[in-house]
């Protein structure tokens, strides 16, 4: 929560975001960014999920949902479609190496990218967020 997030995130190298809802995510990625630290984010719905990692010189969490305020008490496509094991899996497999990539300070990192996952159609896509 707005609340406690920071206190949560005080003295961590990177923020892992694992959250089943936007208004947290946005708690997360703003404590995240008052700390000067690189948020991981993945999110799923059906078979399909996306991975990203949003620093605090980049954009943010806006460029992926739009406003907060939007999204204070929204509810995400997950609740109609599930999250389905395989997508589950898979987003969580790239999440762990996104975060490896990220403390370990590997190039071709997600910054500023989103990997976009469809499990219905097989397809991956990398789109730069701005």
């Amino acid at each position: 929560t707005p609340s406690n997030a920071l206190e949560i995130v005080k003295g961590c190298d990177l923020a892992v975001d694992c959250l089943d809802n936007i208004p947290s995510r946005f708690a997360l990625a703003s404590a995240a960014a008052k700390t000067a630290i690189p948020l991981v984010s993945a999110a799923v719905a059906g078979l399909s999920g996306h991975v990203t990692t949003l620093f605090p010189d980049g954009p943010g969490l806006e460029s992926i949902y739009g406003p907060e305020d939007e999204h204070r008490s929204f509810k995400g496509e997950e609740t109609r479609l599930g999250c389905l094991a395989p997508a589950v899996n898979l987003m969580a497999s790239l999440e762990c190496i996104e975060v490896l990539n990220v403390l370990l300070n590997r190039p071709g990192t997600l910054k500023n990218r989103m990997i976009v996952v469809d499990l219905n159609d097989y397809t991956f896509e990398t789109l730069a967020l701005s």
